[in-house]
């Protein structure tokens, strides 16, 4: 008999296609999304979930490699505000300076 499906994959921002959970006994490569600011690695990512899975909560196993990350963010606003009163939590918005690639900053 089949198991639980695996929650959906981590999104990754260039990845896309492997959207919601994945059902147990299949596997998912998802597509790239171009950018000068990743660099595919050489083996495609997968994910996959087992036939029994008997865990509801189960992350999809991941084989392959991620994409590297080429561009570095140059400064944050230092001006962040925290929205969420919860103790070891965090809520609110990031602005973010300016992009390095390489030697060259955008």
């Amino acid at each position: 008999s089949w198991g639980q499906a695996c929650v959906e994959p981590c999104p990754f921002a260039h990845l896309r296609g492997c959207a919601g959970p994945l059902a147990a006994g299949t596997e998912c490569v998802p597509e790239w999304n171009e950018s000068p600011c990743m660099a595919r690695g050489p083996t495609a990512p997968t994910f996959s979930c087992p036939g029994k899975n008997s865990d509801p909560h189960r992350q999809a196993d991941f084989s392959g490699d991620l994409p590297e990350q080429l561009c570095h963010v140059c400064g944050v606003n230092p001006t962040f505000v925290d929205e969420d009163t919860r103790t070891g939590w965090f809520s609110g918005v990031l602005n973010f300076g300016a992009v390095m690639l390489g030697a060259v900053i955008d």
